[in-house]
Parts: structure tokens; C-alpha cells; sequence
């Protein structure tokens, strides 16, 4: 089995308890708000049609209500139904423009079936026009605008471009101090680290681990720690590219992360070491 880096993290909504590392397995479950809340965003699933129906529901007592056609969008994104998905954003924001959640959400719809130029039409939007918010909600949204707009451009294959944008939420968000803004940060690393691996561009590859290891080498919560164990997995990697002496280093990293994660049956970095080490 060939080793292979682990691949750029996918474009997601950023919403406090909602951090997943990417959206191609779905979040097994959504803590629940208060029921009488108006602006429900995530749900404890009973099943993808329980969730879908209830908003229905929302949505047939209020069809005005914008919120209500957002929920049930994620619903259908979660089941990964994008088109209808697609739908229930475009709704959301013809009844209010003014929340970047919608925008995402439609960019994201774009971006998984794979109309790569309407979802960055969508985040550049949100760019442009809530760039300069200083409330923590939009401050997130744009962000994770940002970080999605590079991912999109990595998936055109416009790695050249996409490491500015980077570099832009960097510098707009870099020192953060708020959970969810350390996550788009750590998670735009990865990226920028990816898009510099597609480009050969090694020593800046491995540069851009160590100013994750560095970050948030000490961080515990869940996803931190999974960004953590990739940027060890894919440096070591990195290292193993540029010569003998570099091979020792690279088997230190790796050594390094069976240490600290090898216990963590979920952590994908760990699951490709084990699977490598058993091929031999």
C-alpha cells in the first residue's frame, strides 16, 4: 500500500457544536436546543425524514419565516439530498439576505455537486459583504468562507490561487481566541499545506505542519486533535520525500503519532499508519 497524504479537509457549515472534520461522513448526532427556540439549528436525529418532516411542519405553520427553510436545508444536506438542499437555501435567502449561514449553505450545496464556480460566486459574496462584521456570528461565517473558497479552488486544481486565500483568513483570523475561529484557522493550514504539497513546494509543506504542531500542539478537543494527528501523519510523510536523513526524521514524526494517538481508533491519521505499517 502506497502512502498517501491525507487528502484536504471538505468545505463545511461552522456552527459551535456542529465540527466534524469534513462532511463525507456524516455527524452521528446534533445536541439539541431548547424546543421553544425559534432559531433551531441542530437537532438530535431520529432519523434524516424525522428531521426533514418536522421542519416541513415549521415551514407549513410559517412560510415566512426564513429560519425555517434554512433548517430544513440542512436536513436535506445532511441526507445529502443537495439539490433539494439547494432549494430550501435559495428560499431562505430570498426571505432574508442578510444571514452569511444562507449564503454557506447555498455555496456548499454548489460545491457538492460539484459547480465548483457557483459556490465560489456564493463565498466571495459572503466575503464581500460581511467581511467587515465585527459580531462573532458573521466573523465565523466568514471565515469558513474563506477556508471554503480555498478548498474549491484546490479542487479546480488553482492551488496557486487558493494559497492567498489562505493566507487572507490567516491574517484576518489567525490570532482568534474563539473556539470555532481556531478551528477554520487549523483546518485552513491543512489546506494551505495541501495545496503547497500539489505544488512541490515541500519545505513550505512542512513549514505550515510545524506552524499547526506549534498553534495547537496541546489543544484536546476532538477536532484539534484530529488536525493534529494529520499534520504529524502528512509531515512525516513530507519529510520522507527530501532524503536519507530526512527518512529518519519522518520515522521519529511517525513513531511520534502512534504515541500520542494510537489509542484513538476513530483518528484517520492513525488508521493509515496502522494499515501502512501492516502492508510492510
Amino acid at each position: 500500500m502506497a502512502n498517501q497524504a491525507i487528502e484536504r479537509h471538505e468545505p463545511e457549515f461552522v456552527v459551535s457544536d456542529y465540527a466534524p472534520i469534513d462532511l463525507t461522513v456524516l455527524p452521528k448526532d446534533y445536541p439539541e436546543k431548547k424546543r421553544d427556540s425559534a432559531d433551531i439549528i441542530n437537532f438530535e436525529i431520529v432519523g434524516k425524514t424525522y428531521r426533514i418532516d418536522r421542519f416541513s411542519e415549521a415551514i407549513k405553520h410559517d412560510p415566512s419565516g426564513a429560519i425555517a427553510w434554512f433548517n430544513r436545508g440542512r436536513a436535506y444536506f445532511d441526507a445529502r439530498e443537495y439539490r433539494h438542499a439547494l432549494l430550501d437555501f435559495d428560499k431562505a435567502i430570498s426571505l432574508n439576505r442578510n444571514d452569511p449561514r444562507f449564503f454557506n449553505g447555498r455555496g456548499l450545496a454548489y460545491y457538492y455537486q460539484e459547480l465548483y464556480d457557483d459556490a465560489l460566486s456564493e463565498f466571495e459574496d459572503i466575503i464581500s459583504r460581511f467581511g467587515d462584521a465585527l459580531d462573532p456570528a458573521s466573523r465565523g461565517q466568514v471565515a469558513q468562507a474563506l477556508c471554503n473558497k480555498g478548498v474549491t479552488l484546490n479542487a479546480l486544481g488553482h492551488q496557486k490561487q487558493a494559497i492567498p486565500i489562505y493566507d487572507d483568513l490567516l491574517n484576518r483570523f489567525g490570532q482568534a481566541s474563539e473556539q470555532t475561529l481556531r478551528e477554520v484557522v487549523a483546518r485552513a493550514l491543512i489546506n494551505k499545506a495541501f495545496a503547497l504539497s500539489k505544488l512541490g513546494r515541500i519545505d513550505l509543506e512542512i513549514a505550515v505542519y510545524d506552524d499547526v504542531l506549534h498553534r495547537y500542539g496541546e489543544a484536546s478537543s476532538a477536532m484539534m486533535r484530529e488536525v493534529i494527528a494529520i499534520a504529524l501523519h502528512n509531515k512525516s510523510l513530507a519529510l520522507s520525500k527530501l532524503g536519507v536523513r530526512d527518512k529518519e526524521m519522518a520515522i521519529a514524526v511517525c513513531d511520534e503519532l502512534v504515541a500520542r494517538f494510537g489509542d484513538a481508533s476513530e483518528c484517520r491519521a492513525t488508521i493509515k499508519v496502522r494499515q501502512q505499517r501492516q502492508s510492510g
